[in-house]
């Protein structure tokens, strides 16, 4: 795909339907956030005082490329929440056109519109209501996973590098999606193969990447934070992760995450509550309860992921990279916060009764591309069985 004839291609017809969706997609967004009030107290207090008030190489959680973007709503003054909601607007269409762009792979024009318009303005529209980093998150990691499944038709060293650079800046605005390094590293190592690919060639393109990711987030870190911008995840979580491998060093109110001290009431209660659990246990819990919430909202693309990965004709060799993503995100990058979660529980955070999927939500509209693109397919499956 030639990126630069994606939308010259497009007729008058489809120039207008795009324009008036992303202008519906804009009201509809408007109309959202419009008017509310915090709702989620702890996360949004913290991200907003982290942001705005403190330097950024004070920030305990390393997002410095968001803290950095939404330490400019403080210039609005007292409305800075009423600034940050707009700023959450514009990446929410961002991730809109991300999405087509994914979609547009594999759909017609106005089948990928339709999609990506029916997906900004679904409950994932919420996000734009809060002070928190997911808008810009998604729109961050749907490019960045456009980004490698290009590496079809773009196998390019410098691609690859650039795609690094994308996510290691999607981890500058969430560390969690640290957690896509090895779902995209394997796409480009072992899925995606290019005409004439090697493994030599392919190899390459997975040092490449994983050297755009390191330098853009490194070095990025470094500008913004200095030698506290040079961690992963931010001292932090890094601190909650020590107080469950070492409990014995948690023994005074400064060893407390910063996350959990908005709810110090709720934490103690849950950490009385997770001491007679087991990580194994809680994990394979939050595993199971991710698993059912994700086969609930979007099961109904799984006979198409099977029937395209059964599926061996060079024809859809393209869709199945984004079947095989789909696989390999539900094998890493979803257990991956399960465990995320299973260790905060154990570490005091009172997430028994609650399952956070806003880490990997911008996947499930990824599902259902797959589901459509792929449902001639599963007529073909279903006659062997």
């Amino acid at each position: 795909m030639n990126f630069k004839n994606l939308f010259k291609t497009a007729d008058t017809a489809q120039a207008i339907w795009g324009a008036t969706g992303l202008i519906l997609a804009f009201a509809w967004l408007q109309a959202k956030v419009i008017g509310v009030f915090p709702t989620v107290f702890q996360d949004e207090w913290i991200y907003s005082m982290h942001s705005r008030l403190l330097p950024l190489s004070d920030s305990p959680i390393a997002n410095f490329l968001y803290s950095w973007v939404y330490s400019g709503t403080s210039s609005c003054g007292l409305d800075f929440y009423s600034c940050t909601k707009q700023a959450n607007v514009i990446f929410m269409l961002i991730f809109a056109i991300g999405l087509y762009l994914v979609a547009r792979r594999y759909l017609s024009f106005y089948a990928s519109a339709g999609l990506a318009f029916f997906a900004v303005v679904s409950p994932i529209s919420t996000y734009a209501s809060f002070f928190m980093p997911e808008s810009m998150y998604f729109a961050f990691s749907i490019f960045s996973i456009w980004a490698v499944l290009e590496l079809r038709e773009r196998n390019t060293i410098w691609w690859a590098m650039g795609a690094g650079a994308l996510l290691g800046a999607t981890a500058l605005v969430k560390p969690h999606s640290l957690f896509l390094v090895p779902v995209l590293g394997l796409m480009i190592l072992v899925v995606i193969r290019p005409e004439s690919s090697t493994w030599i060639k392919r190899t390459i393109a997975a040092v490449s990447f994983g050297i755009g990711f390191v330098v853009f987030k490194f070095g990025l870190g470094f500008i913004f934070a200095g030698s506290a911008g040079l961690v992963w995840f931010g001292t932090s979580y890094e601190s909650t992760l020590n107080s469950v491998l070492n409990p014995s060093a948690t023994g005074s109110l400064f060893s407390v995450p910063v996350q959990n001290l908005a709810a110090a009431t709720e934490t103690v209660l849950a950490a009385e509550t997770a001491e007679t659990k087991g990580i194994i246990e809680l994990f394979l819990a939050q595993l199971g309860g991710h698993y059912l919430g994700l086969f609930a909202l979007a099961g109904i693309a799984v006979p198409a992921m099977v029937a395209v990965l059964v599926n061996r004709s060079a024809e859809l060799a393209k869709l199945r990279d984004l079947a095989w993503l789909t696989v390999i995100s539900l094998a890493i990058f979803v257990p991956a916060f399960a465990l995320f979660a299973a260790l905060a529980i154990n570490g005091g955070d009172p997430l028994q009764d609650r399952l956070v999927m806003r880490y990997y939500e911008f996947l499930i509209p990824i599902a259902f591309i797959l589901g459509i693109a792929g449902f001639k397919q599963i007529s073909t499956l279903s006659k062997p069985l």
